[in-house]
């Protein structure tokens, strides 16, 4: 990092590059060094050290961690093992185009057609479209199956009471053998009094 150019946020700090101390732009990073970090694997090449081997097998390297300085005794299955860790964490932390994640997602889920509110804000906050999308769809199926729960009980419960009620009610107003009304017996319903 050139000394011209200060980091400004927390951000910049944490991700940016580790360089040699020294180090200037233009210069070639793989150019050697009396004091380079020892390679793992394989016999050094010529001009390259390897770092002493302790009598439990491992070696001590000098690391740069979180821009700390750092020793760390380690074999060479470890180192291995270290590394593939690594690599998987660098493509896992890789943004992936989101295109491509939407894509992914119809041909999973072919009635997709909006996205809804809640992935695209967990989508802005860095989870991936796809397990953000999958989660949302779970949610609204678990509503939609607890709903239909609520219904049906509400069903069974309606039927349940009306098999047991003792009288069942006249509904509809059906025709009732209903005569002729007079004018006298109008006369005591009207409001005339």
């Amino acid at each position: 990092m050139n000394e011209q150019e200060p980091l400004t946020s927390p951000w910049e700090e944490e991700n940016a590059p580790l360089l040699p101390e020294g180090w200037k732009e233009g210069e070639d990073l793989f150019a050697a060094e009396e004091d380079a970090a020892p390679t793992t694997g394989g016999e050094p090449s010529a001009g390259e050290e390897r770092a002493p081997e302790g009598a439990d097998g491992k070696r001590t390297y000098r690391l740069k961690v979180n821009h700390r300085e750092r020793e760390v005794a380690l074999s060479d299955e470890e180192v291995v093992a270290r590394l593939q860790k690594s690599y998987a964490f660098d493509e896992w932390k890789r943004p992936a185009d989101l295109r491509s994640q939407v894509e992914e997602a119809r041909a999973l889920y072919p009635d997709l057609q909006e996205v809804p509110e809640e992935v695209a804000q967990a989508v802005a906050d860095g989870s991936g479209f796809v397990s953000a999308y999958s989660a949302w769809r779970e949610r609204e199926t678990a509503r939609s199956a607890a709903a239909l729960r609520r219904e049906n009980e509400i069903l069974r419960h309606n039927q349940e009471v009306l098999s047991r009620a003792p009288v069942r009610g006249v509904s509809g107003g059906g025709g009732t053998n209903a005569r002729p009304v007079s004018d006298f017996e109008r006369g005591f319903d009207a409001d005339a009094w």
